[in-house]
């Protein structure tokens, strides 16, 4: 009895049909998050150890002199010069893809109502993250180290650096820890806390400017490309190129990056936060995004 010849899905057995995938969005909306707890109702006593916590942390911090800021300040200018004749696109094999994020077909189409809908918890069974007192003065001890770390590095020009054209060595003025160091179990989901410690490559980034790092620029711009956001990823930082007033956008995010020493080979950024400060204690977020496949993470809180 004669078997049915199988055929290999060639290009050229299917006479130059492929089957076509349709384009599939790989972040949601910018700003879009989804809750994982309730609020604690005593959150003004939380807010008090938080101030008191960091307070007494940033207060044990080296101050830097006058004469120490004006020659960064003089410095900066400097980088300034340097970092924008760089052009952006010899950058876009650095700029890698995730590989569950790439490979993912998604079967829900992101603009199905049901598809959102089954994404939103139900908040009856969110539960209310009640941490003792010591345990939250604990935890914000341990991130303000981080953040005493990641602010070392840019203040000591400690960052990583890339390869541009003719192998040329260009700063990121990226600063990184790994990011185990800022996962807290139980307040942090178990997938976060998972892929925190079992990543060897997962980090948490920090960039002060991220004008003085185009690298970075150009990956968030190609991030949002691929939300249905698109269409503002031209003028996220056009306020840097149309003379107005100055404004200082910092970046800080969870990423996937590959290094040979402190040579940044590639990396993909999973989700993160764009942002400027004013005078006084506001932080204006112009950018929030995260990755369709940790949307119900923690990692975008």
């Amino acid at each position: 009895m004669n078997q049915p010849q199988r055929i290999v899905p060639t290009v050229q057995n299917l006479g130059g049909k492929t089957p076509r995938v349709p384009p599939q969005y790989k972040y949601h909306s910018v700003f879009q998050t989804f809750p994982c707890h309730l609020l604690a109702k005593d959150s003004y006593i939380l807010k008090a150890i938080i101030e008191e916590t960091t307070n007494s942390s940033f207060s044990c911090r080296p101050k830097a002199t006058p004469q120490s800021i004006l020659h960064s300040k003089v410095e900066s200018w400097n980088t300034r010069k340097v970092t924008n004749t760089v052009s952006s696109s010899i950058f876009d094999d650095n700029i890698g893809e995730d590989g569950l994020s790439a490979q993912s077909m998604y079967e829900k189409n992101i603009d199905d109502s049901n598809y959102q809908n089954a994404l939103c918890p139900n908040q009856k069974l969110l539960h209310e993250v009640t941490p003792s007192h010591p345990g939250v003065k604990k935890i914000y001890v341990s991130v303000v180290r981080v953040i005493n770390n990641l602010l070392m590095q840019i203040s000591m020009k400690n960052t990583m650096t890339t390869n541009g054209e003719q192998g040329k060595s260009i700063k990121t003025n990226i600063a990184e820890v790994h990011a185990s160091r800022v996962s807290c179990f139980p307040l942090d989901d178990i997938e976060f806390f998972e892929w925190t410690c079992t990543n060897k490559y997962g980090h948490l980034w920090y960039c002060p400017d991220i004008s003085q790092s185009p690298i970075l620029q150009r990956a968030i711009k190609k991030a949002i490309r691929k939300c249905r956001n698109y269409d503002t990823q031209s003028s996220l930082f056009a306020i840097e190129s149309e003379g107005l007033e100055q404004r200082c956008n910092q970046f800080v995010g969870f990423v996937t990056s590959h290094k040979k020493g402190n040579v940044l080979v590639s990396f993909h950024i999973h989700s993160f936060a764009v942002f400027y400060t004013e005078e006084g204690p506001s932080t204006i977020v112009t950018c929030l995004l995260t990755a369709r496949n940790h949307i119900l993470s923690n990692m975008q809180d």
